[in-house]
């Protein structure tokens, strides 16, 4: 190998160790930063936490406010028209809708615009409350990292139990338990 050949290859392999020791640093970093965000957000949401409340539009144009629901087991379940486990989900929560008077159940659509949830709700025949987080501020307060997700609040207004994913029959069962539904 003649010196000009050493040469590249030298400032080859260093210019790998460099862009892998740049690539390690920021793997570091990122997970700092997640972990952090991840420790911040457990403490602000989860079993045993209050519900942050909120205010949005109903499919009725009613403005719904969570604080003013306590008092009522509630089933808020964050979803989207384009996810398909929450489609296949609908039909569970609807009849639990019906079963259980003294549940209230309250479908999120996450950024969907409103003709398009009526049309959603109006073809899978929902009866349950719909409300509307167009600009997905309160998925994002709640923390919503996928489709469907299930939060299960009791009387007081404090999450028992966050479900992320299509919810089986007894899932749903074991959970509304922890809410005081039988």
């Amino acid at each position: 190998m003649s010196n000009s050949n050493r040469t590249v290859a030298g400032i080859l392999i260093g210019l790998s160790l460099t862009l892998c020791l740049c690539v390690g640093v920021a793997f570091f970093i990122v997970s700092l930063v997640s972990e952090k965000a991840l420790s911040s957000s457990e403490s602000s949401l989860g079993a045993g936490k209050d519900a942050p409340d909120f205010i949005l539009p109903s499919l009725n144009g009613q403005d719904i406010r969570l604080e003013e629901l306590r008092g009522k087991a509630i089933l808020l379940n964050f979803w989207a028209s384009w996810c398909y486990p929450c489609e296949e989900e609908m039909p569970l929560l609807e009849a639990a809708s019906q079963e259980y008077e003294e549940l209230l159940i309250v479908g999120i659509n996450v950024g969907d615009r409103r003709a398009k949830v009526e049309n959603y709700v109006a073809a899978e025949h929902l009866t349950f409350m719909i409300l509307l987080d167009e600009d997905e501020k309160v998925s994002q307060d709640y923390i919503i990292t996928g489709f469907p997700t299930s939060i299960f609040i009791d009387k007081d207004g404090v999450i028992q139990s966050l479900i992320l994913g299509e919810l089986s029959s007894e899932e749903l069962k074991a959970n509304l338990a922890l809410i005081g539904i039988q």
